[in-house]
């Protein structure tokens, strides 16, 4: 993870790993400073858009932080950084190196729920066992699993995103750049036709 990352990106590279769809608030929490997306209330936390992870671990010191999701199943996930290393020439996106188990079900009604939901599954007796797997869509759901490829396909696609976006900006700022170019240009010609017309009448 290169440490200039923006939170609202590290944000989107957690939900990528773990295979939930981005459809709830988030914030971090770095011992008592929050960073989210504020909604103009009154203990609105810092934009995570303009905050990076770098800026942030520099100001505050800490080598771990809380990431909340989905306030309603109230996820929390403590994110510790384990090791850094130098910086490596043209690797600035995040990339995986292992993975254990696999997360719950988006929406699953947080850590409670997710008990509740693998016990149904599990135990055809359960009161909730035929709701759980018409939800689910299979009786079948093993924790400890992982496709790790499943992992990769949204983490590749967040780089892909990243490449055209800097793309556009790169066409916006060679635009920009040109057109200026034209009217330096053109105001250079004007101040020359100018300059000869002033020569003519004196």
């Amino acid at each position: 993870m290169p440490f200039r990352i923006r939170f609202d990106r590290l944000h989107e590279v957690l939900q990528a790993a773990y295979g939930w769809s981005n459809s709830h608030l988030y914030e971090f929490r770095i011992r008592d400073v929050g960073l989210g997306i504020p909604d103009g209330g009154f203990e609105d936390p810092i934009d995570a858009r303009k905050a990076t992870l770098l800026s942030a671990i520099e100001d505050i010191g800490a080598r771990s932080f809380k990431y909340l999701y989905d306030f309603a199943d109230g996820w929390t996930h403590t994110v510790k950084i384990a090791k850094t290393f130098p910086v490596i020439a043209d690797l600035n996106d995040p990339f995986l190196l292992d993975a254990v188990g696999r997360c719950p079900p988006e929406d699953v009604g947080g850590p409670w729920r997710y008990e509740e939901f693998r016990e149904a599954l599990a135990n055809k007796n359960h009161e909730r066992h035929d709701e759980l797997v018409a939800w689910w869509g299979s009786a079948d759901y093993d924790p400890a699993a992982i496709d790790v490829s499943a992992v990769f396909a949204p983490l590749d696609w967040l780089y892909f995103e990243a490449c055209c976006v800097c793309e556009k900006v790169s066409r916006t700022i060679w635009r920009f750049a040109w057109q200026m170019m034209d009217l330096l240009g053109a105001t250079k010609l004007s101040s020359r036709a100018a300059e000869t017309d002033v020569g003519r009448m004196l």
